[in-house]
């Protein structure tokens, strides 16, 4: 799914969830793109986590192996500046 807005997290695509890797989404973008995914615990304090530039496929894989250190996490997707 492309959004010509920005970045959007897929979470109806069937690779949104936990796995054995950790808590993964994908992200629907234009290719071309470079977008930088953040986290935080308590949705005022935000932490780039992984910045990349998206293919010619315009979505964007995402895995945090990271996640089961913490109580909660939230995610969000944004255009890099």
């Amino acid at each position: 799914t492309l959004s010509v807005n920005g970045p959007l997290i897929l979470v109806n695509d069937g690779n949104c969830g936990l796995s054995t890797n950790g808590f993964g989404f994908n992200v629907g973008c234009m290719p071309g793109q470079t977008i930088l995914i953040e986290v935080s615990s308590n949705l005022l304090n935000w932490v780039p986590v992984q910045t990349s530039l998206v293919t010619s496929a315009g979505v964007l894989a995402f895995t945090d192996c990271d996640t089961g250190n913490f109580p909660q996490r939230f995610y969000r997707a944004v255009l890099a500046p």
